[in-house]
């Protein structure tokens, strides 16, 4: 599953304004740092957090890129990205739930997530963050005239 989208009036014929793509996994963590920094209310965070057409106006859109884009210039948006992968690493490993702690799969073969060792990474660490998406991100908010969530 992926979140796509799509610019409702942009400032140019560019790809990059015209178009912005997150699979799930990069989506959810970029969405709840727009949320968590008050990029975006409660609401919009809900409804965006859903690919059925929400929009983000013209207005609200050029203020999250120009906000984002602050951040990260001024360097706030790699000092979170290194505390999210920090946490990511510090978390602990859990049981196996491809394999059910056995470390073979059905057809007897060794389990393909946790390679025999019973354990595997949390669930969290699937929801990268990095400080390039970001901006993508903020530049294509800036430049799409207003966007939706498809």
């Amino acid at each position: 599953m992926g979140f796509d989208l799509y610019a409702i009036s942009p400032r140019s014929e560019e790809e990059k304004s015209r178009y912005f793509r997150n699979n799930i996994w990069w989506w959810r963590p970029l969405w709840s740092y727009c949320r968590e920094i008050g990029l975006i209310t409660d609401s919009e965070f809900n409804r965006g957090s859903f690919n059925d057409g929400y929009k983000i106006q013209t207005r609200k859109a050029r203020r999250i890129g120009e906000m984002l884009l602050d951040l990260v210039d001024s360097g706030k948006v790699q000092e979170y990205a290194t505390a999210y992968q920090k946490t990511l690493d510090n978390l602990p490993l859990k049981p196996c739930d491809t394999c059910d702690e056995t470390g073979k799969m059905k057809d007897g073969t060794e389990c393909n997530t946790c390679h025999g060792t019973l354990k595997q990474k949390h669930h969290a660490t699937w929801y990268p963050f990095s400080v390039e998406n970001v901006k993508e991100f903020a530049e294509f908010c800036i430049n799409s005239g207003g966007f939706e969530i498809c």
